[in-house]
């Protein structure tokens, strides 16, 4: 639950971010972050996510792998499970997970229950977070 004055992660995350789906390649994938300049993309089968791909699961398949990037699916190096939460979620209990957990990224989804990712919160986003907040400090 969220306490008055405090932060949601709706207010950081980022909206509508880009997806990819669990059949496409990792070849696909890294065309669509290199293109939009993210580093996770959420994965979808059936319009739910079932999973987030990183810029470092890619690079992991790329550097073990002896397939190359066009003949591996995005299901097969994706992180399965993806933390998600909604986005009226605490600020500071979703960062605090990602700590806890090593999270690269939390998946914001819609409260109307049917999963619909709706924006996501990076590393970056929670820097972006930390900025303002002290900002904020200093003019309060």
């Amino acid at each position: 639950m969220v306490q008055p004055g405090e932060p949601q992660v709706s207010r950081y995350m980022t909206p509508c971010p880009a997806t990819i789906a669990f059949d496409a390649t990792l070849e696909q994938a890294a065309e669509q972050m290199g293109e939009l300049g993210v580093r996770h993309l959420p994965v979808l089968k059936g319009g739910h996510a079932i999973g987030v791909l990183s810029e470092s699961d890619i690079s992991q398949v790329r550097s073990l792998s002896p397939r190359g990037l066009s003949e591996v699916a995005v299901i097969e190096a994706m992180t399965p499970v993806p933390y998600a939460v909604p986005p009226t979620m605490a600020l500071k209990r979703v960062v605090r997970m990602m700590l806890e957990h090593s999270y690269g990224c939390a998946l914001i989804t819609d409260d109307a229950g049917d999963g619909a990712v709706i924006g996501v919160f990076t590393q970056t986003d929670a820097l972006d977070a930390l900025a303002d907040l002290i900002e904020h400090g200093r003019q309060g």
